[in-house]
């Protein structure tokens, strides 16, 4: 989550948004994201959020669990296991197109 945050400072301006799914108790993953300085959105809560990572091919019940949308919605990469912040950067640096160009 931390890198999470990182790569989202650095790639807001080229319209990347970072989105977490918990479901997990609300209050506690409130506390866990100040507690770790996480500014991203997370979505927490009951069936809805695992609704909603099965739609985005979550299949296996595995965390981390990562998704990469693009601006028109089309999902264009999905990893079971965790991505290295160097792994992600690179990911994002050839997806989102830069300011202006």
């Amino acid at each position: 989550m931390p890198a999470f945050e990182r790569l989202q400072a650095r790639f807001a301006s080229r319209g990347v948004q970072f989105v977490g799914l918990a479901n997990d108790d609300p209050a506690k993953v409130t506390r866990f994201a100040h507690e770790l300085g996480i500014g991203y959105p997370l979505w927490t809560g009951g069936p809805e959020v695992d609704e909603l990572a099965r739609r985005l091919g979550e299949k296996q019940g595995a965390l981390p669990f990562t998704v990469i949308i693009d601006s028109s919605g089309a999902i264009v990469a999905q990893k079971v296991g965790a991505y290295s912040e160097a792994e992600l950067a690179e990911k994002l640096e050839r997806l989102a197109p830069k300011v202006g160009t």
